[in-house]
């Protein structure tokens, strides 16, 4: 990993006994040098002497320098940190750089009117080109990105109400199923509770009449209300059954009432589905 500029000058300036072709020991001094067409330009130059100088407030310095001179001119500008020692007047320890002018600013034109200086000046004007169209891409991607996002989250919120949605509908549904089927069974165990008490209340006469052992009820309600009863509870094949085990003389004395059972049981059954549609229809 290559160092930065503090530290090329922290290391120079800590160099204690440095040994080389022209017997360096000690840093005395450091210059920023502006490279350009194999050409050096100093543009700044420090001498350490006796001043305790510290690295990071060389290095902002030189960075300082270079960014103000870079700022003027188009394109890269090439720059060079060179350290002295000894008083030497060449330089043994080098840092090369490079600085960008801002885009916003082309600085001054150098070129010449010289076939050099109008390729030199293509050459920049083919840098801008390709700078701007870099950032023109670059917006062009952000721009697209933070509409696939938008769209992304937008598909998201929707899936999640569209699901919410459904949720709360099977919710309901089956709530609506649930009620639905506690009505029925409360329907039906108030029909067969009403049943029930119809029976009784039939097979009251006789078993008062039986019980006290007087007429209380008229006979004839308590035999009508006995046979209904038992018409009304035999099946189909029960009464299949019942008319080969009677003669046909009790046969006949028996059908007559067991139709009419039958025909009420039949109508009432019947006057109780209407009534029920019209309920449920309501």
């Amino acid at each position: 990993m290559r160092k930065n500029l503090r530290q090329f000058i922290t290391e120079c300036l800590l160099v204690s006994d440095k040994q080389d072709l022209y017997g360096v020991k000690k840093c005395t001094g450091f210059s920023l040098l502006h490279m350009r067409g194999g050409q050096e330009v100093e543009l700044k130059t420090i001498k350490i002497g006796s001043r305790q100088w510290e690295p990071k407030d060389l290095a902002e310095l030189f960075e300082s320098t270079a960014e103000t001179f870079a700022g003027g001119v188009p394109g890269t500008q090439q720059f060079q940190v060179v350290a002295f020692y000894d008083d030497n007047e060449r330089p043994q320890s080098f840092y090369p750089f490079r600085k960008t002018c801002d885009p916003e600013h082309d600085g001054i034109t150098t070129e010449p009117p010289t076939p050099t200086g109008q390729l030199s000046q293509f050459m920049r004007h083919l840098e801008a080109k390709e700078r701007m169209t870099s950032q023109y891409t670059v917006s062009i991607f952000s721009i697209l990105e933070r509409t696939v996002k938008v769209q992304a989250d937008r598909i998201a919120s929707l899936e999640k109400e569209q699901f919410d949605a459904v949720d709360l509908a099977k919710e309901m549904i089956l709530k609506s199923a649930a009620q639905s089927h506690d009505r029925e069974m409360e329907l039906l165990k108030a029909k067969q509770s009403a049943g029930d008490r119809e029976k009784v209340l039939a097979l009251l006469p006789a078993v008062v009449n039986r019980v006290t052992g007087k007429e209380i009820f008229p006979q004839a309600t308590a035999d009508t209300a006995l046979f209904e009863n038992l018409a009304g509870s035999l099946t189909e094949k029960q009464v299949q059954q019942l008319s080969s085990i009677l003669t046909p003389e009790q046969w006949g004395l028996v059908a007559a009432r067991l139709v009419d059972a039958v025909d009420k049981k039949i109508a009432k059954e019947e006057a109780d589905k209407s009534k029920n549609g019209k309920r449920d229809a309501t």
